[in-house]
């Protein structure tokens, strides 16, 4: 087991704690790495979560793309939970517009692999 102590380094996750520069690849690589992680295990055929689930049934009945799917119910779940009072910053306005690519790239590299999950989509 490999442990990391992330509070050592002057480089940590903290909002303000690092440079911006530093955040911004810290974003960009925690949305490319949830998009895959979620692609992937829907890839395994072992049933969606509640949200990929619904993703994937808007995607089967209106045929528009994945990506473009997800953006839209992350921008609408966005929306609701800052009309609830929720926060959001330039991050989450991110992660929303931004997590169906990552996504759709897993999916695509898990069917051409032969995983049926994947297949059948429009992953564009």
């Amino acid at each position: 087991m490999v442990l990391a102590d992330l509070g050592s380094s002057p480089w940590t996750a903290l909002p303000g704690e690092s440079p911006l520069a530093v955040r911004t690849v810290e974003l960009l690589a925690g949305i490319a790495l949830v998009g895959l992680g979620s692609g992937f295990y829907l890839a395994a055929a072992l049933g969606p979560g509640p949200r990929d689930g619904l993703m994937t049934g808007l995607q089967r009945t209106t045929g528009r793309p994945v990506s473009l799917v997800r953006g839209c119910i992350e921008v609408s779940v966005l929306a609701l939970g800052f009309l609830l009072g929720g926060v959001a910053g330039v991050g989450t306005l991110a992660f929303a517009l931004l997590i169906g690519q990552p996504w759709r790239s897993a999916c695509v590299s898990a069917a051409s692999g032969g995983r049926a999950s994947c297949s059948g989509h429009a992953w564009w």
